[in-house]
């Protein structure tokens, strides 16, 4: 199973429980704010798998190109999951797609609040470790966009740009530039 695989699951997990979480709100089970707080707390227990997930996966592919077995770091988010599960919780919640459509929004939320997750804590894990480029790594259904940027080579300085419902991830390429 690949770590596209792997976080394809994660975020499909994470989109049915909000889902669901939003059909209990609608059917009346749940009220406002027993439905926000249900809804972060999951949004932020995603959040904290796929972050595991990405130091994982840093120290996978640096052991892999060094011959070297790597330990993981101590790298997290560059930001309190909690925190950003709550205020994507609320940012969702209150737009015009939410009042039209709540189950469908929530769901889209919840993909995109553990990408971010897995994002960000990559990006920091890379850096923690020394790794001074990366390169974008796509999924077969990539868009074009992504698909043109797949496989430039960029230093860990800039952080990779994504758009709303990318998949896309940063792989190592080399620890301190060495094997460029």
């Amino acid at each position: 199973m690949s770590i596209h695989d792997t976080l394809t699951r994660l975020s499909d997990s994470a989109r049915s429980r909000l889902e669901a979480l939003a059909r209990r709100l609608e059917a009346g089970e749940l009220d406002w704010e027993e439905f926000h707080a249900l809804a972060t707390t999951e949004a932020a227990r995603r959040s904290s798998a796929a972050s595991s997930l990405a130091v994982l996966a840093v120290a996978a592919e640096l052991s892999r190109l060094t011959g070297t077995p790597r330990s993981t770091s101590t790298a997290r988010a560059g930001f309190d999951l909690e925190e950003a599960a709550y205020d994507a919780i609320t940012e969702q919640t209150s737009t015009q797609s939410f009042d039209l459509d709540p189950v469908a929004a929530m769901g889209i939320a919840g993909a995109a609040i553990v990408m971010a997750a897995y994002q960000s804590t990559t990006h920091r894990a890379m850096t923690d470790q020394g790794v001074s480029f990366y390169r974008r790594e796509v999924e077969p259904d990539a868009c074009e966009i992504c698909r043109d940027m797949a496989d430039i080579v960029l230093p860990t300085t800039h952080q990779q740009w994504h758009h709303k419902g990318c998949r896309c991830v940063a792989v190592p390429v080399s620890e301190n530039g060495a094997d460029q």
